[in-house]
C-alpha cells in the first residue's frame, strides 16, 4: 500500500481527533456522566419508580426504566459525542452544538440511536437480576417498602447511567465502534462500574450510596486492549509521519501540546525506535 495513502486514511479516522486532549475529553465526559446520574437519581426517587410497579413484575419494571432512553440515556450518548467529536479548541464550549459540523465530515454515526427500546429492555433486565429479588420484593413490605424502593430507584438510575455513559466513552475512544459488539461493550463498562448487587440492610440504613459506580474513563485505555490498540495505532500514525522531519524529543513535544497523552506518545515511540 502507498505510505501516502495509509496516513490518509489514518488521518481520517475520529479517534485522531478524541485524541487531542484525550485526559481533559474523559474528565469532562465524567462530570456529564456525573450529572445525568444525579439527576436521573432525583427524578426516579421523586416518582417512586419502583412503587409504580403493581407486584413488582421484572419485565414491568425494565420497561419502564428502559422507557426512560429518550429522556434520559439518548441524550446523555449525544452530549458525550459532543465532547468526543468535537475540535480540540471547541472542547471548552463542547456543551454547545459543536459537534454537527464534525458529524457530517467524520461520518460518525448517530450512538443515540444505538440506545433504543430493545436494547434498554435488555440491560435493564439484567441490571434488576443483579440486585436480586429479595431487595426487589423488599419494596412491597409496607413499613420498610418505601425506604428500600427509593434507595433502589436511586441504584438502578446511577448505574444504568454510569454503565451507558462508559459504554460511550469506549465507542469514542475506539474509534467511532463497539469493542467487539454493542453487547460486549456494554460487559466491559459492567466490568468498570461495578456491580447493582447490595443487602437490605445497606438499603434500610441509608449506605446505599456507598454502593453509586464510578468510572475513571482514562482507565479504559489500560482495562480494554483493543481501545488502547486502536488509540495507539493513530499514535503511531502521527509519529510516523512527524519523524519524518523531526527528531523524537521534537515529536514527543508536538503531540504532548495536542493534548495526546504522554503514556501513548513514550509507548508509539518507543515501538517507533524499534523499526
Amino acid at each position: 500500500m502507498d505510505t501516502r495513502q495509509s496516513l490518509s486514511i489514518e488521518l481520517n479516522d475520529p479517534t485522531i481527533n478524541t485524541l487531542a486532549r484525550l485526559d481533559e475529553r474523559n474528565r469532562i465526559a465524567r462530570d456529564f456522566i456525573s450529572s445525568y446520574a444525579n439527576r436521573h437519581a432525583a427524578m426516579d426517587v421523586a416518582v417512586g419508580l419502583v412503587g409504580l410497579i403493581p407486584f413488582m413484575s421484572l419485565p414491568a419494571l425494565a420497561a419502564a426504566v428502559a422507557a426512560q432512553s429518550p429522556i434520559i440515556y439518548q441524550p446523555l450518548a449525544r452530549d458525550l459525542a459532543k465532547i468526543y467529536m468535537a475540535e480540540p479548541a471547541q472542547l471548552t464550549g463542547a456543551k454547545e452544538d459543536v459537534v454537527d459540523r464534525v458529524a457530517v465530515q467524520t461520518g460518525v454515526m448517530d450512538v443515540a440511536a444505538n440506545f433504543g427500546t430493545d436494547f434498554m429492555l435488555q440491560i435493564a433486565t439484567e441490571l434488576l437480576m443483579e440486585a436480586g429479588w429479595g431487595v426487589i420484593g423488599a419494596a412491597l413490605i409496607p413499613v420498610v417498602g418505601g425506604a428500600v424502593g427509593a434507595a433502589l430507584d436511586y441504584l438502578i438510575a446511577t448505574q444504568m447511567t454510569w454503565r451507558v455513559g462508559t459504554m460511550v466513552s469506549m465507542y469514542f475512544q475506539n474509534g467511532g465502534k463497539w469493542v467487539g459488539s454493542q453487547k460486549h461493550t456494554f460487559e466491559l463498562a459492567k466490568k468498570m462500574t461495578g456491580s447493582i448487587h447490595v443487602g437490605l440492610s445497606d438499603l434500610r440504613n441509608g449506605k446505599f450510596k456507598d454502593h453509586t459506580p464510578r468510572a475513571d474513563l482514562n482507565e479504559i485505555r489500560q482495562e480494554v486492549p483493543a481501545v488502547k490498540q486502536n488509540l495507539l495505532a493513530c499514535v503511531r500514525g502521527l509519529v510516523s509521519m512527524l519523524r519524518a522531519a523531526a527528531g523524537d524529543d521534537q515529536v514527543r513535544e508536538i503531540l504532548k501540546a495536542r493534548g495526546i497523552p504522554m503514556d501513548l506518545i513514550n509507548a508509539a515511540l518507543v515501538e517507533a525506535g524499534k523499526i
